[in-house]
């Protein structure tokens, strides 16, 4: 009987018994179109033999609708399977799909591959993934990916975890990248680590993260990084620390640092050292802090230097802090000046002391302030002086006072001048006094002006004398 000659109508209409006994040379008669109106009992009874029969051609007419009918004793065959369209594949039962060979798993595209649904590419025996080439692997979806259990994807050789783009790397969840394997792990690429979320590479064991290799350190990122526990971090020993990238640095927390041996910390290189985050140094303890090398310190930048506190600071050994330059004591902040001692100022050289500008040394203590070495206090600059408050210069010993010159009087503002007490001013040589504008003189107090010995005045000139005000004569010894 020529089937071409029925209509859809009346192949719909065959019993099953009838379509159970036509060939294949009969059923080869048949167009796609006509494939597609057999109905659904029919199309579970096609034997094998009969479905191998059909063309590719003919196979384009197979609906959804009518595939997950298939018995389970026939399945396409590669060639057909190789033909089947997105609509089709959909259509297949995670059974059907499920009772695959390798053979026959090898037969898909990359492209059918990735039309795969999430809930097929989850039913998967790990035998069919382990058949399936690294170009099909690459085709994969990162859902498709993300839907292996964490069996499937053990089952994966390296050289198929190697093909995953850094895409599908980032569609693997904490799980399931906490179960790779050490040879899984090491297949990956700087890209490929690089990729792994956040909350994925959270997901990693300590053996994992210890086991990193180089260029898969160096790939790290700080979003990867300040996703670890302090345990997580511990796991990178000096040699890997020393490769991480600045963006990977700059995730760095005060906990994992703290975690961190001198040795770990003494192998972060100069750019890494300028990567630290402010937010992490602030929260540095002296130990902590401490364990920098002098040529670590040095690399700190001024708004580094800014975060830091005094603490941090006195934890530093006396060789560490004599490398301080300009750029580093102008970043110091006011409230780390001011919570300097003179045993803390101590350390530092004159010519250190006079970097700080005049905001910082108005922001000394007066204790530290006049506890500076006359040396030290003689090599300020007017700029810097001036910067003292009306206090500070009020709390001025008269040791300290003693170690001005006359140049450095001769630059105090006037507010200053009228700060000094009676006690400083009778303290103050006759060349110091001479130092006196007649700008400033105005600015002394009676009680400075009653200070004065006749000495002093003695060495002023003609215009110092004019300068004084009727009633500062008054007071004049």
């Amino acid at each position: 009987m020529p089937l071409s000659y029925l209509s859809n109508a009346q192949l719909s209409g065959l019993w099953t018994t009838t379509f159970m006994g036509l060939s294949t040379t009969q059923l080869s008669g048949l167009n796609a179109n006509q494939v597609g109106a057999l109905n659904a009992a029919d199309v579970a009874v096609i034997s094998q033999t009969q479905l191998d029969g059909l063309s590719t051609a003919q196979l384009s007419g197979f609906t959804a609708s009518q595939i997950p009918n298939l018995p389970a004793s026939a399945m396409f065959n590669v060639a057909q399977l190789s033909v089947l369209n997105a609509n089709q594949l959909d259509s297949l039962t995670t059974t059907q799909l499920g009772g695959l060979d390798a053979a026959h798993m090898a037969a898909f595209s990359a492209l059918q591959v990735s039309d795969l649904t999430t809930t097929q590419t989850a039913g998967l025996q790990t035998t069919q993934l382990q058949a399936l080439s690294t170009t099909q692997i690459a085709g994969l979806s990162p859902g498709q990916i993300a839907s292996f259990s964490t069996t499937e994807l053990g089952a994966l050789a390296p050289t198929q975890i190697g093909a995953f783009t850094p895409a599908q790397v980032n569609g693997l969840t904490a799980g399931q990248a906490g179960q790779l394997s050490a040879t899984q792990m090491a297949a990956l690429s700087g890209a490929q680590v690089a990729g792994l979320t956040s909350t994925a590479f959270a997901g990693l064991s300590v053996t994992q993260i210890g086991a990193l290799d180089s260029t898969q350190v160096g790939s790290l990122h700080g979003a990867q990084i300040g996703a670890l526990s302090t345990t997580q971090f511990g796991a990178l020993d000096a040699t890997q620390i020393g490769l991480l990238s600045l963006d990977a640095i700059a995730g760095l927390t005060e906990p994992d640092f703290a975690g961190l041996s001198a040795t770990e910390v003494q192998a972060l290189v100069a750019t890494q050292i300028g990567g630290l985050s402010v937010t992490l140094l602030a929260g540095l303890n002296g130990t902590e802090f401490g364990q920098f090398t002098s040529t670590q310190v040095d690399q700190l930048t001024a708004t580094q230097f800014g975060a830091l506190s005094a603490t941090n600071l006195e934890s530093l050994a006396t060789s560490r802090i004599s490398g301080l330059d300009a750029t580093h004591i102008h970043g110091f902040s006011t409230t780390l000046v001011s919570a300097l001692s003179s045993a803390d100022l101590a350390a530092y050289s004159d010519t250190q002391i006079d970097q700080f500008t005049a905001t910082q040394i108005g922001a000394l203590s007066t204790t530290a302030f006049n506890g500076l070495s006359a040396t030290t206090i003689g090599s300020l600059g007017p700029a810097q002086l001036q910067g003292l408050s009306a206090f500070e210069i009020h709390s001025l010993t008269t040791a300290a006072a003693g170690a001005l010159t006359a140049a450095q009087i001769g630059g105090l503002t006037p507010t200053e001048v009228q700060s000094l007490t009676g006690t400083v001013v009778s303290g103050l040589s006759a060349t110091q006094v001479g130092g006196l504008t007649t700008g400033q003189i105005p600015a002394l107090t009676t009680t400075a002006v009653s200070a004065l010995t006749t000495t002093m005045i003695g060495g002023m000139s003609t215009a110092q004398l004019n300068a004084f005000t009727a009633q500062q004569v008054q007071y004049l010894p």
